[in-house]
């Protein structure tokens, strides 16, 4: 008896069970949502999957399955992050550096005390904007420091990784540390060279800003399935900021790799104790790690752009870096520390009332989406798309930086038919075993919806989740 139905048989009698509500007023399925009940029946048999599509003009749900069932949501969980922010903290907000002096100290071009740089988080703040700044302490006459130079970062709060984060991923660029210094979104890059000899060394090349990172290897070369199946990389990255690699790298698998800063402060050190040696400012005294005194004179600055623009970064790119330094800017402002919890804290009371949403049946850690603790339901995800698209603040700047289907963003090599360019505008998600997509659509006869694709706990490359969802969106365009 026990093997009567097969996995996909059972999963069949699941979905049309599921979707009785449809016709509870006794109408047959409408032909795209039988279309999807075949695609998810038929694909990816080990996976979980929910889905969600309502109208986006009145709210009405159209085809839901495991709608109300918690998923790990991926880089979806950005939607929360970008809602809130802007939201909270309006399209005009800007993120600011700064250096401070007490300026009855300065006599005569030499300072008689510390100097001060003031960092809030920018996650796009680049070294080039760093030297902008010194130059411009230059030109406010500075040319000899008989103190310090004090590097504030005290407006984050440890710990820099959020909880679930995995520890393989730490060292990578896309799981950089959140600090409030944050530069060149606190990663460098290497360029791996495998050898054309299997067992021979790797060379490693490194990017323009390693100059001020150390770095240790001995790779070996080997066939691509060795590096599968026999070996790995072994990569770690210490708190002097020195890139250690070791283990194996396939090869023909030529190209730049970016690795994360694990120690922002002592790297922005060494920056600007570069440009200060190049301005020709004397610095008589270290570079250091401290909390500015109030009541300075603020003598050179830098803004960031403004947060509407930042968010076209983190959504288009799916930037984790931007997300979590949002996040934790939330929570500075909201609940007066720049930490995740604080900050996951104050995206659930923003989202809560923006979105009329429960998050006491979630569980979320971070602002990226990375961490795997994260759960979230696909119903949760429409229903924030929902109120972003009937809030007038929130609907341009957040659409209009979503991903288009076969344009642009993480969505440009995706549904790039004729019929589906550009008729879709939506958030992508990717974890190990995991994948999603949440936003709008338009059908072929000018409709709009809202969708949310979860899919967690599949076997397999990641393209075939893709490729479900995509099928999806199809049968969506026919509704």
């Amino acid at each position: 008896m026990n093997n009567i139905f097969s996995r996909k048989a059972l999963k069949s009698i699941i979905f049309t069970t599921g979707m009785l509500f449809i016709c509870s007023q006794g109408h047959a399925q409408l032909a795209w949502q039988n279309q999807i009940n075949e695609l998810v029946s038929q694909s990816l048999p080990t996976a979980e999957i929910g889905i969600m599509v309502m109208d986006a003009d009145s709210g009405k749900t159209l085809y839901e399955y495991n709608a109300y069932k918690a998923f790990m949501p991926a880089s979806t969980m950005k939607l929360f992050s970008a809602a809130a922010a802007l939201d909270y903290l309006t399209g005009d907000y800007q993120f600011d550096t700064s250096a401070s002096i007490n300026s009855s100290q300065l006599q005569s071009g030499i300072l008689y005390g510390s100097l001060y740089f003031k960092f809030t988080g920018d996650p796009s703040l680049t070294n080039s904007d760093l030297a902008t700044l010194v130059r411009q302490v230059k030109s406010y006459g500075i040319r000899q420091i008989n103190g310090n130079v004090v590097l504030d970062d005290s407006r984050y709060q440890q710990p820099y990784f959020a909880p679930g984060w995995t520890a393989d991923s730490l060292y990578w660029a896309f799981s950089a540390p959140i600090s409030a210094i944050i530069l060149n979104q606190n990663q460098v890059t290497l360029e791996f060279l495998p050898s054309r000899t299997l067992g021979r060394p790797v060379t490693i090349m490194p990017g323009p800003n390693m100059r001020y990172m150390g770095l240790q290897y001995n790779i070996n070369t080997v066939t691509y399935d060795q590096a599968m199946h026999a070996c790995s990389l072994v990569i770690r990255v210490n708190e002097n900021n020195v890139v250690q690699l070791g283990g194996c790298w396939p090869a023909g698998d030529k190209g730049w790799q970016s690795i994360s800063i694990q120690n922002p402060s002592l790297y922005a050190s060494k920056v600007l104790q570069n440009y200060f040696a190049e301005a020709g400012i004397k610095v008589n005294g270290q570079f250091t790690i401290g909390v500015q005194p109030a009541n300075l004179k603020i003598i050179a600055d830098h803004r960031s752009q403004k947060l509407s623009r930042l968010l076209v970064k983190m959504l288009k790119d799916s930037d984790n870096i931007y997300a979590e330094s949002l996040l934790k800017t939330l929570g500075y402002y909201h609940n007066g520390v720049g930490s995740f919890q604080a900050g996951v804290n104050a995206m659930k009371a923003i989202d809560g009332n923006l979105a009329d949403i429960n998050f006491q049946q979630t569980v979320i850690f971070d602002g990226s989406g990375q961490s795997r603790y994260d759960l979230v339901m696909p119903k949760q995800i429409a229903q924030l798309l929902y109120a972003i698209y009937h809030n007038d603040q929130l609907r341009q700047t957040i659409i209009n930086a979503l991903p288009i289907s076969g344009i642009d963003g993480t969505l440009s090599y995706r549904m790039t038919s004729a019929e589906m360019r550009g008729k879709v505008r939506a958030k992508t998600g990717s974890v190990s075993g995991g994948s999603a997509l949440s936003g709008y659509l338009i059908t072929q006869s000018g409709h709009k919806l809202i969708f949310s694709i979860i899919m967690n706990n599949f076997v397999g490359k990641i393209r075939q989740a893709r490729t479900l969802q995509d099928e999806i969106c199809e049968a969506l365009y026919q509704a």
